[in-house]
């Protein structure tokens, strides 16, 4: 049952007066479930799948959305934005979580969960960005070092579009694998280092784009082991691009060779 229009109305005001009808019978009927029942439907879905959420906290978890997310950004897709709508409720519940048990006086290194969107900062772009922006930085090819001085402000702030795709990233072959591999790795360092309590545990949700350094000691109670961490993260991303960015400059400087070769002949063709 809806409400009809007249043929004059257009359809955009016909379509808010159609859901009319639908939206009242819906709130009504949670308003009896609430307020006359007292039924806290909310409440109800957290105990049936509590134990669903906590558990999607693990490293068999939080690995392989790292390594899809980066396999997505790797073919030009935003992984982030792809992947992560379906983690940001359970985050968002779990430093909430952690920041009751903190009040509650469990210690900043025993909190309940590890997984919140800071641990993924400190986490993947360290590695996956910052790694190849120090080569691009100590690179012979004025291009790279041109794009590194363009990517470098934004990427502090984990903003790493400039990369991705300037470079590019997306769909070389010379940067496919070892973007992806640095990042998993450091998934794996990370998340094994905050599971064997050697940092202070996430309490506080920060802006995405605060910069991990930042991040991996305010929102960790001051924990310096958070900023090592993301120098960690750092140091292995410089270690898996190496060989790969090796390879690609001795291509890119052969490219630039032939294509040298290829002026000087057409220039002595033409005289």
């Amino acid at each position: 049952m809806t409400i009809k229009m007249p043929d004059g109305v257009p359809p955009n005001v016909a379509n808010a007066f159609v859901a009319l009808i639908p939206f009242f019978v819906i709130f009504t009927l949670l308003w009896v479930v609430r307020s006359i029942l007292n039924f806290d439907i909310t409440a109800f879905l957290n105990s049936v799948l509590g134990p669903v959420f906590s558990g999607t906290d693990s490293i068999f978890v939080y690995v392989p959305r790292v390594f899809i997310g980066l396999l997505l950004w790797s073919v030009g897709m935003h992984g982030d934005n792809m992947i992560g709508p379906i983690f940001e409720p359970l985050k968002l519940q779990w430093v909430a979580e952690n920041a009751e048990a903190l009040a509650n006086g469990v210690d900043l290194k025993n909190l309940p969960h590890v997984w919140t969107t800071v641990v993924e900062r400190i986490t993947v772009w360290p590695a996956a960005a910052w790694g190849i922006l120090f080569w691009m930085w100590r690179s012979k090819l004025k291009q790279a070092r041109t794009m590194a001085g363009i990517a470098t402000p934004a990427a502090v702030f984990t903003i790493i579009e400039p990369i991705v795709f300037g470079l590019p990233i997306v769909l070389n072959p010379f940067f496919i694998i070892p973007f992806i591999i640095s990042g998993t790795i450091a998934a794996i360092v990370t998340y094994g280092a905050f599971s064997l309590h050697l940092i202070n545990r996430v309490f506080v949700e920060l802006p995405w784009a605060t910069p991990p350094f930042i991040s991996g000691y305010v929102a960790t109670g001051g924990d310096w082991k958070g900023v090592l961490m993301v120098f960690i993260n750092f140091a292995i991303g410089i270690i898996v691009y190496y060989p790969f960015w090796k390879a690609y400059e001795k291509a890119e400087r052969q490219k630039e060779s032939m294509e040298i070769k290829e002026v000087d002949s057409n220039s002595t063709l033409s005289v």
